[in-house]
């Protein structure tokens, strides 16, 4: 793709995702002019306006694969647009997005290929921050190394937003928040942990500042509270009342071993409580 043409389609959504406003509005603007194309089929009325569209449907279809980071959906293109508009998709430079912005799989290659397939340095950076961000959204309740994220993000995020972005730390940030989630990852294999296991041992981690080790202290805290972690625990009263009771119990013993505040306590306690409510069905493995 042309490049002066690859630069607009980034400005264009830099400033669509500045403010989360404009990229809802755009979004919910976008979907009534699709449907008045829709609406008016061949009408001649469409041509005067062809050159504008085909933007608009460019830089609509550069968002879902930058931002949302999934092609547009041809099976709605072929439901909702006739003939005129299947061509029109067809005659934009939106036919080369697949190639000239992929969408890179987040696996232990994904920084090799990011490097190696996208050559220019803010949309490496764009693509490393939206790849994070959509991690966040999706995974971020059912994995807790992602929870683990979600401060970083929402730090690189208001980098992205600033008018006077430096592409340079948000992609160095990102780089860095993606080989710490390998790492915690690489770490729960190794030692084995369940993800309610992990998200404990994480949060001990981050809240108590001390060089001990956790590991076995959250290994015995979970084997202790399985018996009561069967599908539905939440909805039994009682159940829950007696798992509350052993993550108090739990969390007053570690304020008195490495002096907690009485707020850090209730914090930690928030925290232990929501992990066993998001990962309290556990597998046998992570």
């Amino acid at each position: 793709m042309n490049l002066q043409i690859m630069k607009s389609l980034l400005r264009a959504v830099e400033v669509l995702t500045s403010e989360e406003k404009a990229e809802e509005e755009f979004l919910e603007k976008y979907k009534k002019l699709q449907r008045v194309f829709e609406i008016l089929g061949p009408a001649e009325l469409k041509l005067k306006f062809l050159e504008e569209y085909k933007w608009i449907l460019a830089v609509y279809a550069y968002y879902q694969k930058l931002v949302v980071q999934k092609p547009v959906d041809e099976a709605v293109l072929r439901k909702y647009f006739d003939k005129t508009l299947r061509f029109i998709h067809e005659t934009t430079e939106i036919t080369t997005l697949e190639k000239d912005l992929p969408v890179l799989a987040f696996d232990e290659n994904y920084l090799e290929r990011l490097e190696r397939e996208v050559q220019n340095q803010n949309e490496r950076a764009a693509n490393i921050l939206f790849t994070l961000n959509r991690l966040v959204l999706v995974e971020r309740h059912r994995n807790p190394v992602f929870e683990s994220l979600v401060e970083r993000v929402e730090r690189l995020l208001e980098m992205w937003r600033q008018k006077n972005r430096d592409y340079g730390m948000i992609l160095e940030g990102g780089i860095e928040a993606a080989n710490s989630v390998f790492h915690l990852l690489a770490r729960q294999k190794s030692l084995d942990f369940t993800d309610l296991e992990y998200a404990v041992l994480l949060n001990l981690e981050s809240k108590v500042d001390t060089e001990d080790d956790f590991v076995l202290i959250v290994r015995n805290f979970i084997q202790d509270l399985k018996p009561s972690l069967f599908s539905g625990w939440h909805q039994q009263v009682t159940v829950q009342k007696k798992v509350e009771r052993k993550i108090r119990s739990f969390v007053r013993g570690i304020k008195g071993r490495y002096r907690l505040s009485l707020d850090e306590m209730n914090r930690l306690h928030e925290m232990i409580l929501e992990n066993v409510m998001n990962y309290g069905i556990e597998k046998d493995s992570p």
